[in-house]
Formats: structure tokens, C-alpha cells, sequence
């Protein structure tokens, strides 16, 4: 069955010493819906701001990529 995926966020964290430390965080755990493979997460959009918060505190840079 065809199946679009509308506003569907991953955030991709390579470093595994990064992924330590943001999952430390409750608003990561919140937003965390999946676990897709080592290094992408997907994010539920309604904690993106909260996502962005976290990171930036962190001193952690966000790149956005747009698909499609």
C-alpha cells in the first residue's frame, strides 16, 4: 500500500559520546518517537523547538535538509 509520510522529522547523530548526552535530556526522550538505526532518530514534530533548544544548549549545530 502507498504510504506518504507528511512532516516527518530525523535528526541524524553520528557521534555516540553526543547521543549519550542528548538522551540525557527529558525533552529528548519526549521527542525521541524511534530509534531507526545507530545514528537517526525519529523526532516528533511537535518537539522540534524543544530538539533545537536542547542542541543548541548543548553546543550542538543543526544542519536542516529538505527531501523531496
Amino acid at each position: 500500500m502507498p504510504v506518504l509520510h507528511y512532516r516527518v522529522h530525523i535528526l541524524e547523530i553520528t557521534e555516540h559520546e553526543t547521543q549519550l548526552l542528548l538522551k540525557q535530556s527529558r525533552r529528548m526522550q519526549s521527542a525521541i518517537l524511534d530509534e531507526l538505526d545507530d545514528s537517526h532518530w525519529l523526532i516528533d514534530g511537535r518537539y522540534i523547538s524543544a530538539v533545537e533548544k536542547v542542541c543548541a544548549k548543548a553546543g550542538i549545530t543543526l544542519t536542516v535538509a529538505l527531501h523531496g
